[in-house]
């Protein structure tokens, strides 16, 4: 991303005042721009919108939607962590070193998942999974972990909730049986799996209810979503960290129980069926 700004700095003196105006708002904005429209940029530059094409012209792009899409890649490229593997990283003082870096950073991850506006969130997305018909969780790789987890935690409140995952290859199937009176809680975290993000798009043009838990507003997923909840997965190693996820889904189960009579008789129910089918040992 800075060697990509440092290009566009480089040629400003080349720039006409306006385009140097464009140039100027997308350095001090481009987190921004992913989620703006031409408009917005010509606007808040100060400048027209025949300025801001020439801007992407001038950058060798061919129209807006390509240079915003070169930013989304850019920012989404620098979010990507990497961890460089050599010898010094196995010293015992390296290790306690990490081990304690490690644990601080879990720590503040949890902090920043649990924010209030994610607190909040638990009571809109209860207010959509009450109305759904069918909850279906999503997700990929390592996030089909959580789709799977988060489908065994609303299930156990009463709720009836199918996952899509990888599986046997049959989530294009499954996807096809949503409607429109259903609930899609969807899980994509970076790096980003590409057919969850079709996935999504699919679904949102459908006008189906997304509900999204991701790691950053710069998720390619964000813009098809209804309800988003951002999970702080800061790592210093190549995996990152989620911890802040899974407390955050500890948190939706807390706050069903507590919130939903009918979600504690099914649970009391639940647990009539443990005993009867001898599920767990017993010593």
């Amino acid at each position: 991303m800075q060697n990509f700004l440092e290009k566009i700095q480089k040629r400003q003196s080349a720039f006409s005042p306006a385009v140097r105006k464009v140039a100027t708002y997308i350095m001090e904005h481009y987190s921004d721009i992913p989620f703006c429209t031409i408009t917005d940029v010509a606007t808040a530059a100060g400048v027209s919108v025949t300025s801001v094409i020439k801007f992407c012209t001038e950058m060798q792009y061919s129209a807006f939607s390509e240079f915003k899409q070169a930013m989304q890649d850019h920012i989404q490229q620098t979010l990507i962590s990497h961890y460089n593997i050599n010898d010094d990283n196995f010293t015992e003082a390296r290790q306690q070193s990490v081990l304690d870096e490690v644990t601080r950073l879990d720590i503040e991850n949890i902090h920043r998942t649990m924010n209030p506006i994610n607190q909040e969130n638990i009571k809109k997305f209860f207010h959509l999974a009450e109305k759904a018909h069918i909850i279906y969780t999503m997700g990929f790789r390592t996030s089909a972990i959580f789709a799977t987890y988060t489908s065994l935690l609303l299930r156990m409140q009463g709720l009836t909730v199918f996952p899509i995952t990888p599986g046997i290859g049959d989530y294009i199937d499954k996807m096809l049986t949503v409607h429109s009176d259903d609930l899609v809680m969807a899980f994509s975290f970076n790096r980003y799996s590409k057919d969850v993000v079709k996935m999504l798009k699919t679904l949102h043009d459908r006008k189906i209810p997304i509900v999204l838990v991701t790691d950053d507003k710069l998720s390619p997923s964000y813009v098809y979503a209804d309800l988003v909840f951002t999970c702080s997965t800061r790592t210093q190693n190549y995996v990152a960290s989620y911890v802040g996820c899974m407390s955050l889904l500890n948190s939706i189960f807390a706050y069903g129980i507590s919130h939903y009579k009918s979600y504690v008789k099914s649970l009391s129910q639940l647990e009539q069926f443990y005993s009867d089918y001898e599920t767990f040992y017993e010593p």
